[in-house]
């Protein structure tokens, strides 16, 4: 399957057409690492929206779950991997930032070119069919305890307030790229 997208160039503002090929994408079963994620969410068509679509979480349990900080995603279509990313907050605060993601947005210039482009992709997959299944793997990432030395009295840090979701997103798309010899198509970060 294959996604036109047309984009605002940012430094001419103009629109560009890019294509995204989801058949490049690696199926998710045959990703080394896959047995460190678990289903978390779909992404469900909903036209009521301004986004198109909504994040529905998988079960109670999944919601309670994405109460701790800190995940790497795998976003698939079709069981095709084409989006790993990071996130600091919860799965559904990282989704509700790509559903910012809208044409309007972007002609403003109030939204990212990845919550866009990723929104976007979720909206043109849905008008090829609404029967193609959009779904959120989650890794959550453990914050470490540390224990300091202050004025003479050990203190325990239970909450350090360290991005290391970053570390984890990188490491993952270099195992990516290492494994398929490309990176998902939607992963525009540092791992590429």
């Amino acid at each position: 399957m294959k996604v036109q997208i047309q984009n605002r160039c940012n430094v001419t503002k103009q629109w560009i057409m890019q294509e995204y090929d989801m058949d490049k994408s690696a199926k998710l079963s045959t990703f080394d690492w896959s047995e460190n994620f678990c289903l978390m969410a779909n992404i469900d068509l909903n036209k009521k929206k301004p986004c198109g679509y909504d994040f529905r979480y998988v079960s109670q349990k999944s919601e309670q779950k994405d109460k701790s900080s800190g995940w790497v995603y795998l976003i698939t279509i079709n069981d095709k991997i084409v989006k790993i990313g990071g996130t600091k907050t919860s799965l559904k605060a990282r989704f509700g930032s790509y559903s910012a993601g809208t044409r309007k947005n972007r002609k403003s210039g109030t939204c990212s070119t990845t919550n866009y482009i990723v929104s976007e992709c979720f909206r043109k997959v849905f008008e090829q069919s609404k029967d193609n299944k959009i779904m959120i793997y989650g890794a959550p990432i453990d914050t470490p305890k540390v224990s300091i030395q202050v004025l003479g009295s050990q203190v325990c840090l239970s909450e350090m307030k360290i991005d290391l979701y970053t570390e984890f997103e990188t490491r993952y798309i270099q195992e990516y790229i290492e494994q398929f010899k490309s990176s998902p198509i939607l992963s525009f970060n540092k791992g590429n």
